[in-house]
């Protein structure tokens, strides 16, 4: 008994020692912070947390995060801690956790919000400048930042309604940074991951028709054509007076071959929107799939009498030119015609918008069955430069 006694006293001894060296730390740390001597708080505030029992004291991963966050808002440490404001997130949540009795966490979540700001303005940030550029690194970026805000905006409580409101006024909301997430996963191929917000926004009844567009077409490229059209579907009900969403619905149930329904949509959709180009051309687009070529001409021509300078319009409109000139019983001089008749909508399309890659591929197409390389090997050239 006696030897076993001695053994527990010689434990206890390293421990007690760790205890007071902790306590010495952190008292060291927080005069070293309050000194807005950073790195020094930081040595020693790591110290304290990287080991039993600071590792589990509430209070010393407060004052980690109070001196993390003091070197994230200092911009000189950024290029030597570029990942601190995750460290300081990652500091703060451990707080949180540990703290039962409540005494730090009216403050840490007050810096918490803070945070969740600034993972709002790289997340955005970094979007932008995924699908301008169609970086995946950026994509990648985002989608990390959006994840993290709403981890951030989970531990806020109360102070949610004020992030929400200042999100407001930079015309943005929680359900929006989803949305962004759920779109940046979705181009890095991550699409399980993009199906599991999406739906969730769905079910939320988030109210941009982009939403019920994209799912659709993760559905679509997984070959899924009958969740396509049930999501359109939600979203026609949710949204009825968005001609898009009309639109796409109606092309899906041509596509099904159920043709007089797809223009009994339109014709709804059209009730609202008389003189939407775009109903116009999707009733083109249903026309042709009938094969009433005259009809869809006709609808053509309204939809540019509707507006004549719209993109879509023209670029839909010389793509159809280019389509019947492909047809197996075109004559090789009704094919030239058609193609002279493609080319001032593709030409004026590509006018409209420089830099679109569906336009110039249209032209490419065009000038090389007009051949006509010169014109053909300047558009590959502007192809080359996207």
């Amino acid at each position: 008994m006696r030897k076993y006694l001695l053994a527990l006293a010689l434990c206890a001894g390293p421990f007690l020692t760790n205890a007071q060296n902790a306590v010495a730390d952190k008292q060291r740390a927080w005069i070293m912070y309050q000194a807005d001597s950073l790195m020094q708080a930081k040595e020693l505030i790591d110290k304290v947390t990287a080991q039993s029992p600071g590792n589990n004291q509430p209070d010393a991963w407060y004052y980690k995060g109070m001196i993390y966050n003091s070197i994230n808002l200092n911009e000189m440490y950024h290029t030597d801690f570029p990942e601190i404001d995750l460290q300081t997130f990652e500091a703060m949540k451990t707080c949180l956790a540990l703290d039962k009795r409540k005494e730090y966490s009216e403050t840490i979540r007050g810096d918490i919000y803070q945070l969740a700001i600034g993972f709002v303005n790289k997340g955005v940030e970094h979007y932008d400048e995924g699908l301008n550029n169609d970086s995946k690194n950026d994509l990648k970026k985002a989608a990390f930042y959006f994840d993290k805000f709403a981890e951030a905006f989970e531990q806020l409580d109360g102070r949610k309604f004020t992030l929400l409101k200042v999100l407001k006024e930079n015309q943005l909301d929680d359900n929006t940074i989803a949305f962004f997430s759920a779109v940046a996963k979705d181009r890095l191929g991550e699409t399980e991951k993009a199906e599991q917000e999406y739906s969730k926004l769905v079910t939320k009844k988030y109210s941009d028709p982009q939403l019920y567009l994209q799912l659709r077409n993760l559905y679509m490229k997984r070959g899924q054509k009958d969740k396509a059209l049930q999501v359109i579907a939600a979203g026609r009900e949710r949204l009825p007076d968005l001609p898009e969403l009309s639109m796409t619905y109606a092309e899906m149930l041509a596509d099904a071959g159920r043709h007089q329904e797809a223009l009994d949509v339109i014709k709804k959709a059209q009730k609202g929107n008389k003189n939407s180009p775009l109903l116009l051309v999707t009733s083109a687009v249903v026309y042709e799939k009938m094969q009433d070529f005259k009809a869809a001409e006709a609808q053509y021509e309204l939809a540019l009498k509707a507006d004549e300078d719209d993109f879509n319009v023209n670029l839909s409109a010389g793509n159809y030119y280019l389509r019947k000139a492909t047809r197996p019983a075109t004559s090789k001089e009704e094919a030239r015609k058609l193609y002279q008749a493609a080319q001032p909508y593709l030409e004026k399309a590509g006018r409209l918008e420089p830099r679109s890659r569906q336009a110039l591929e249209s032209l490419l197409d065009l000038y090389k069955k007009l051949e006509n390389p010169k014109k053909a090997e300047q558009i590959q050239a502007r192809l080359d430069r996207l």
